[in-house]
């Protein structure tokens, strides 16, 4: 129950302890215990940023559904999908996956009413990061059904987020 507990007290918070903001606006925030606490670096969160604008502007394709997704994730325009990584708060997880409060084994959680976002432990770039990022440009857009990933495969996030793991590499 304590890994429930942590992460949504720390959504709870107003004090402003991010310890750095990409050039979009993300920010990246490390209230967890000094053990527990995850190597990623500012510039590996930059990294991270840069790459996911590169890919998800070279992959996604919405097509007639562009009016459903929003106006942030536009694929063609890291202008627009810059802006809407922007608001938002990383927090990264001692654990690359934990159960929530609904019972899930999950490695990732956007919150979108509070730009709040818990990632599991792992390298920005083989984490869940990108995916909540989708989510998040998105502004948790889901089909009328509740389906979060609705047309994933479709729009060619899925494609983004292995092109992402695959970064690491380099």
């Amino acid at each position: 129950m304590k890994h429930l507990i942590v992460p949504f007290m720390l959504l709870s918070s107003c004090v402003d302890t991010a310890i750095c903001r990409t050039t979009c606006g993300m920010e990246l925030d490390y209230r967890l215990p000094a053990n527990a606490v995850p190597a990623w670096t500012c510039p590996e969160f930059q990294r991270a940023e840069n790459d996911m604008l590169e890919i998800f502007s070279k992959t996604l394709d919405f097509g007639a559904d562009q009016p459903l997704v929003g106006e942030d994730m536009v694929p063609s325009s890291k202008e627009k999908m810059c802006k809407g990584l922007s608001a938002s708060r990383v927090y990264v997880q001692p654990t690359p996956n934990w159960i929530d409060p609904w019972g899930r084994n999950v490695a990732g959680i956007t919150y979108c009413p509070m730009g709040n976002i818990l990632i599991g432990a792992g390298t920005p770039h083989q984490s869940s990061l990108t995916h909540e990022m989708a989510h998040w440009i998105g502004r948790c857009y889901s089909s009328p059904d509740g389906d979060y990933h609705h047309k994933w495969q479709e729009y060619g996030i899925y494609k983004a987020i292995d092109l992402m793991w695959g970064k690491e590499k380099e």
